[in-house]
């Protein structure tokens, strides 16, 4: 079932740094720069981090449920947009739950809506982290 549109229940001057700031002003560069329309292609499948996604081949009625919100969303967006690919923005650690969605989406439904996942504060922090990490042991 679609959720609501992005700027619905987002508070209006929220603290700076917070996701609900980080959201309001993506949402406005998005719509004032690009063009998007809240709930026309920009649509927003909010996840609860707290719920972590199942093992593949084990039920989560959350992760399934953020899975099935997501689809439709991307299918929507594809459509409202000339049938052109979507990009998926995320914050945080939320872009983890949205490959993880994208790896266990077929590869031709992928192939033919997703055109590229970023994650938006924080997940890039995680990684470099990570990978600086990684080149320190080497």
């Amino acid at each position: 079932m679609p959720r609501a549109p992005l700027k619905e229940g987002t508070p209006k001057g929220a603290s700076p740094g917070s996701v609900d700031h980080v959201r309001e002003k993506l949402v406005e560069t998005l719509e004032r720069v690009v063009g998007y329309k809240e709930a026309e292609n920009l649509f927003e499948a909010p996840y609860d981090f707290r719920y972590p996604a199942a093992t593949p081949g084990l039920p989560s009625a959350v992760f399934s449920c953020f899975g099935s919100s997501l689809m439709l969303h991307v299918e929507r967006a594809n459509e409202t947009n000339s049938n052109k690919p979507v990009i998926l923005v995320t914050h945080s650690l939320r872009g983890y739950y949205a490959l993880d969605f994208l790896h266990r989406s077929p590869l031709p439904w992928c192939r033919r809506y997703v055109m590229l996942s970023i994650s938006v504060r924080g997940g890039p922090l995680i990684m470099q982290a990570l990978a600086s990490d990684l080149a320190r042991r080497r």
